[in-house]
């Protein structure tokens, strides 16, 4: 159960990983600026349902109501239950959404998935570079225990390598870090 659970969640986040769906005859988004011409879009589709307007006064730009629109959408996506705490979310307290506010939410959502899969990617290289010091650690301690039942002197001998290893380390800076954690060395 655990591992279908941890199956189904890496399978939603593959997913998010890649283009911001807007579904239908619409092509996935890559960008940002990609969304923003697709939620326009969307706009102005959604503006020619004359159940979504508010009244329109000449001069004014077109408004849709938000309950109508989280109603109908989730009508003809065949959901049986609105989620009028999701709408709220997205277009926080406004009972209206214009242009501006659309593309906005958006665009909010695409940042917020892009950074939802930066910070898994960053504690997943965490993660295995947490289990390098492990092992390393691991590692150092055994060569201790093998020296020492060797009957190696570690003053004589371990002790001045190690002070040269950590000068040469420290001399070099950053680049040692930058090379071990993937980045890059300045």
């Amino acid at each position: 159960d655990r591992n279908e659970r941890y199956k189904k969640f890496d399978k939603k986040l593959k997913k998010l990983s890649g283009p911001l769906e807007f579904g239908g005859d619409f092509d996935d988004a890559y960008s940002l600026a990609q969304a923003r011409k697709r939620a326009t879009r969307i706009f102005s589709i959604l503006k020619r349902q004359r159940a979504l307007l508010v009244t329109h006064v000449d001069g004014m730009p077109p408004r849709l109501r938000r309950d109508e629109l989280v109603s109908w959408a989730h009508k003809i996506t065949g959901k049986k239950k609105v989620d009028v705490d999701g709408a709220k979310a997205l277009f926080k307290d406004n009972e209206t959404i214009d242009l501006e506010l659309f593309v906005t939410s958006v665009e909010r959502v695409y940042k917020e998935q892009r950074l939802l899969t930066a910070s898994v990617a960053s504690f997943d290289r965490i993660n295995v570079m947490f289990g390098y010091v492990c092992i390393a650690i691991w590692a150092a301690i055994m060569l201790v225990v093998f020296l020492m039942v060797w009957g190696v002197d570690l003053l004589v001998w371990v002790l001045p390598y190690a002070s040269i290893f950590i000068s040469i380390i420290v001399v070099m800076g950053r680049g040692p870090g930058d090379i071990v954690t993937g980045g890059r060395a300045s």
